[in-house]
């Protein structure tokens, strides 16, 4: 489902990809997951180029991704003169996860999510 709001007068537009999956859908011996779906569907493109990188030659803006308990989220603003190559830029980020894989993204964005998960456990452990 798109959703789009029209405001003729802005500057800027907002888009934002609400995936409605996140940790608690993960199997008990697979934890982390979700997470990691995150990161490969982040880094883009059938390249392997990341997709920060082509947001950012838009005049993209807080380009981010996160996790959470129900869903997984990609966000990002743009000048509005640009929404639609962001648009199109989005999709074929949703479409390249497995060039992603294929090009090696999956081993560094496991490293880089195990990371994150042993920080996150060492920072619940010292409050």
């Amino acid at each position: 489902r798109v959703t789009v709001g029209e405001a003729p007068e802005a500057r800027r537009a907002a888009i934002l990809v609400n995936v409605a999956a996140g940790s608690a859908d993960e199997p008990s011996d697979q934890r982390g997951i979700a997470h990691l779906a995150e990161h490969v569907s982040a880094r883009g493109f059938t390249s392997g180029e990341r997709h920060a990188l082509h947001a950012a030659d838009l005049g993209g803006e807080e380009i981010n991704a996160g996790t959470d308990f129900d869903r997984t989220n990609f966000y990002w603003t743009v000048s509005a003169q640009k929404l639609d190559q962001a648009l199109a830029l989005e999709a074929d980020r949703m479409r390249a996860a497995a060039g992603v894989v294929a090009f090696g993204g999956l081993e560094i964005e496991k490293r880089i999510v195990l990371s994150e998960m042993r920080e996150m456990s060492w920072q619940l452990d010292t409050r």
